[in-house]
């Protein structure tokens, strides 16, 4: 299987309160990195006490069951999507199968841009570190993309761009 959003056990791991998760998670990592995954029932098969949420939520207790790791799983991909890591506690203050997944695609029409930018228009007072925050620089890297494609600005003449210099200066001829 594909795994992303390692980060989220990175950092997890490396937070002095849960420092005895890393070796672990580390072990899940490996053995995940080398399963192959096209039904849950495969999942079964090796980790008999994965629950399973929604129609591509498993969680997993990790760590003598001390922790807990929810992950989103596209078979069809071979991939495995991180979502969280946490203790029973903080796992009890989430919805496991609400864990959200970024469901962002390419642009590629004007009704899907106008989309994407009302979406950032909802998402612009993210805090940075959050999930909104992360939304909202994905959307903006698809909308410049797209934008860049369908509806570039060239740069102006080299006069009207002195006139402009010298404007914002407050400069006269």
């Amino acid at each position: 299987m594909r795994i992303i959003a390692r980060r989220t056990l990175r950092e997890f791991w490396g937070q002095r309160s849960h420092r005895d998760a890393e070796q672990p998670l580390r072990a899940w990592f490996a053995e995940v990195r080398r399963a192959v995954w096209w039904t849950p029932a495969d999942i079964k098969v090796a980790h008999r006490n994965a629950s399973f949420v929604g129609s591509d939520r498993v969680v997993f207790n990790v760590g003598g069951n001390k922790y807990r790791l929810v992950v989103a799983v596209k078979y069809s991909a071979q991939l495995v999507f991180i979502r969280f890591v946490g203790t029973h506690e903080k796992y009890d203050d989430i919805d496991a199968g609400e864990v959200q997944v970024m469901d962002i695609k390419p642009i590629h029409s004007e009704k899907q841009h106008g989309a994407a930018l009302k979406e950032i228009e909802r998402l612009w007072a993210a805090k940075p570190g959050t999930a909104q925050h992360d939304r909202l620089e994905v959307l903006a890297t698809l909308v410049e993309d797209y934008e860049e494609k369908h509806l570039p600005i060239y740069p102006p003449d080299p006069v009207a761009a002195i006139r402009f210099r010298m404007e914002q200066l407050d400069l006269d001829r």
